[in-house]
């Protein structure tokens, strides 16, 4: 089915996009494209690869390391470390917990004169934007970001898969909109926090224990503290394998009745809706078409 799947011109013409289109290329430097084995790594590929990872039926990402613009990204999900495929077996019941969370994010961003992309995964939310390196707001995180040392010379290093080195003014962006984030995080934790059932952590890496277990809705800024030229995220219309590649955590008859999972943005469509819809392979596909 995978391969099948992303032979629709409709899909792949949505992941191109996504990837930047531009008359000399795409923007994105580099994808990650994996298969459903476990222990995932990363491992950056050409954009070029694109084609043989689609025919290949692989779970797509994208850089957040771009040649235009400064990739803005804010990741929101379940997180429940006593029993790992709660999200995947109860998707309606826990991305109901996260709609204070959601709804605190957007009414935030909506409130800044941000248009975001709304991503809907597997375990919770995505929100993206992007910050021309032409305009004001990029010029304006550079002169508040710092790029310690060690970094700068990483930076100045050429990275894979293209060789490249991360240029001085993007990377005091990367590190100024790291800041940012993190502010921004935090209006929503307290925004949220008293309204919220579960406990709402940045980054959780260690859940507190409350009365439902250790679960927590984690809004992840990690990525902001590890260099740019590792971290991406994950791909519109991209098929979602990531239950596979965590199957060690989960259950047979779990893994059983699990249907296929695909990355879709929250389009003309409420969150069930959407849970829906990223179910079903005629209903994505439907939604690449629009």
């Amino acid at each position: 089915m995978p391969q099948t799947y992303y032979q629709s011109p409709y899909v792949r013409a949505r992941i191109q996009e996504f990837l930047g289109t531009t008359s000399t290329g795409p923007t994105a430097m580099f994808i990650t494209a994996d298969g459903p084995e476990p222990h995932v790594e990363y491992s950056p590929r050409p954009v070029t690869c694109l084609e043989q990872c689609l025919n290949e039926g692989l779970d797509i990402g994208r850089s957040l390391w771009d040649r235009q613009s400064l990739i803005a990204h804010l990741d929101i999900e379940y997180v429940n470390f006593d029993e790992p495929g709660r999200s995947w077996q109860y998707p309606v019941e826990t991305f109901e917990v996260q709609q204070l969370v959601v709804r605190a994010v957007e009414e935030l961003l909506t409130g800044f004169g941000i248009t975001f992309l709304h991503l809907l995964s597997g375990r919770g939310h995505h929100f993206l934007w992007s910050i021309r390196k032409d305009s004001e707001a990029f010029g304006m995180l550079a002169k508040i970001g710092h790029v310690p040392e060690p970094l700068a010379a990483c930076y100045q290093q050429p990275r894979p898969p293209n060789g490249e080195i991360v240029e001085p003014e993007l990377g005091s962006a990367y590190s100024g909109l790291g800041m940012l984030m993190e502010y921004v995080a935090q209006r929503v934790v307290n925004a949220a926090s008293a309204v919220t059932p579960i406990p709402v952590e940045l980054t959780a890496v260690k859940v507190p224990n409350h009365a439902g277990g250790h679960e927590a809705i984690s809004i992840d800024i990690s990525e902001y503290a590890d260099p740019l030229y590792t971290r991406g995220t994950r791909v519109p219309f991209s098929i979602y394998l990531k239950p596979l590649q965590q199957r060690f955590l989960l259950s047979k008859d779990l893994m059983n009745g699990m249907p296929p999972l695909f990355v879709i943005p929250l389009f003309e469509m409420d969150v069930r809706q959407g849970l829906l819809a990223m179910r079903d392979v005629g209903a994505v596909l439907d939604l690449a078409r629009r």
